[in-house]
């Protein structure tokens, strides 16, 4: 497996937290399993946020854009990360065919229909160090 990086701070965040995944899970977990679920759940939520700003006629083209760029890629079912089930086919999208999938987010990026969302996306990014500071 890579390894990555991590600041102190985060490292010490995901340390403490992992007792309450533990508790919550009622399972024993390590530190390498946290860092798992934090980062698929994570980027899933980043994947529904990014995606619930789109309008329902945007989301149904782009999963219909999606199926006809890859064609045998297989019907997916919604995500239930998300009470939006346009918005949940396509974190499942981003999940289960990660390369096809963001490859055509990348496309798909520079398309009118999603400029608004690239630009709230673009915040989330640009503040990744003040996110859910009080600074």
């Amino acid at each position: 497996m890579p390894e990555i990086s991590i600041q102190n701070e985060f490292y010490e965040r995901l340390d403490e937290f992992k007792h309450v995944e533990a508790e919550i899970i009622k399972e024993q977990v390590d530190l390498e399993y946290t860092v798992h679920a934090v980062l698929t759940v994570g980027l899933d939520l980043m994947m529904a946020d990014f995606f619930r700003q789109l309008d329902d006629q945007t989301l149904h083209k782009s999963i219909d854009q999606f199926y006809q760029e890859y064609p045998n890629s297989k019907k997916v079912e919604p995500s239930k990360v998300t009470g939006n089930g346009l918005v949940g086919v396509l974190v499942t999208l981003s999940n289960t065919f990660p390369k096809q999938f963001f490859a055509f987010m990348l496309k798909k990026l520079k398309a009118h229909q999603w400029a608004e969302a690239r630009k709230a996306f673009e915040s989330l990014f640009r503040n990744v160090e003040r996110n859910g500071t009080t600074e």
